[in-house]
């Protein structure tokens, strides 16, 4: 509540009364998503799906959402949108293994939480 009035599922009332996702909590959930559990998660929503995307953002702990956005933007930056499927997990693979575009931003998301 507060001035959001009523927030949908997984979301809370923040300071500024706007309603914004309630992340994972480590320190009371043991099952917090890591990033490349989250990127996961995201995989099996359908597209504009935002209850299970919002869903998997609650599951996930605000580190691991920042890790994951800073490794979208890093790849999306480097890999236009209007290739193929193909074509982009080509550019992405290439992307990630190249220390001077995605690969530090890649460590970050899939090698920790």
């Amino acid at each position: 509540g507060g001035s959001c009035g009523t927030c949908p599922t997984h979301r809370g009332c923040d300071a500024t009364g706007a309603c914004r996702i309630v992340y994972c909590d480590p320190a009371q959930s043991p099952d917090c998503l890591s990033c490349a559990a989250l990127i996961d998660c995201l995989s099996w929503c359908h597209s504009g799906d935002g209850t299970c995307f919002d869903a998997c953002f609650a599951a996930a702990t605000v580190e691991a959402t920042v890790a994951m956005w800073s490794l979208y933007d890093c790849l999306d930056s480097h890999c236009a949108a209007d290739l193929n499927d193909e074509e982009w997990m080509a550019c992405a693979d290439q992307a990630l293994n190249d220390p001077a575009r995605c690969q530090s931003a890649g460590a970050s998301c899939f090698g920790g939480r």
